[in-house]
């Protein structure tokens, strides 16, 4: 399913079954986004230099 949150236009997302069972959760396409998007970002973070740790 292609999301588009913001329209024609704005930024659009690819989504995966995953997508769905959020979207069964709480039936809010910014919710799942948002969700989706953390999700993402904790599996790859980058590299930060002033992180402590």
């Amino acid at each position: 399913m292609l999301v588009e949150p913001d329209g024609a236009g704005g930024p659009a997302y690819l989504t995966l079954p995953n997508y769905r069972a959020l979207l069964q959760y709480n039936c809010s396409n910014f919710y799942a986004l948002s969700v989706a998007l953390l999700a993402d970002r904790l599996a790859q973070p980058e590299a930060d230099p002033d992180a402590q740790g």
